[in-house]
């Protein structure tokens, strides 16, 4: 009975990912490890596996000018605080987060966003993709910093790093050891 718990307690230890928004300055919104979230107000997508607390809103701001396509890109990005992988493009310290976004992800954002502004940017007026991911996302809050970089450890909202074979791999091994 003893080798059941600790297998069921390391699968869902493994299965459970730390949340890296949960630092300090950010508690108010997100859970320090991901969890199932009934009815979120936002990013609904991520309701199974979540870092975000039910009440969590995506706010654009009031002042923002974008088209549908914009919107949505600029929703699947601010939700990526909500995913419950976020510890594998996302690490934290006591008082920030760094943020990695792919540079295909932010060019595409670049792209669907050229006509916009939002909370007074003129997303035109930027230099580039990697200007436009580090001024607009999660601009109002000094705790995240925002990268664009090529590689795997990065959020793309489509692609997600967990794999659930190794977990599979895992646990066979710990059950041959009993």
């Amino acid at each position: 009975a003893m080798q059941v718990f600790l297998l069921a307690f390391f699968v869902a230890s493994v299965l459970a990912d730390t949340c890296p928004f949960a630092v300090a300055a950010l508690d108010e919104e997100y859970y320090p490890d991901s969890r199932l979230v009934i009815k979120p107000a936002s990013c609904s997508w991520y309701e199974e596996d979540s870092c975000c607390k039910p009440d969590v809103e995506i706010d654009l701001g009031s002042s923002s000018e974008v088209s549908g396509e914009c919107e949505d890109w600029l929703n699947l990005a601010l939700c990526s605080a909500c995913s419950g992988q976020s510890s594998s493009f996302a690490e934290a310290d006591d008082t920030e987060v760094v943020v990695q976004f792919c540079s295909g992800f932010c060019e595409e954002g670049f792209s669907l966003c050229k006509e916009a502004t939002l909370d007074g940017i003129v997303i035109a007026d930027l230099d580039d993709h990697e200007d436009f991911c580090s001024s607009v996302l999660f601009s109002g809050n000094d705790n995240i910093v925002i990268k664009s970089v090529d590689g795997e450890d990065c959020f793309n909202a489509g692609n997600s790093v967990f794999s659930g074979s190794l977990i599979v791999m895992v646990t066979l091994s710990l059950l041959n050891l009993f």
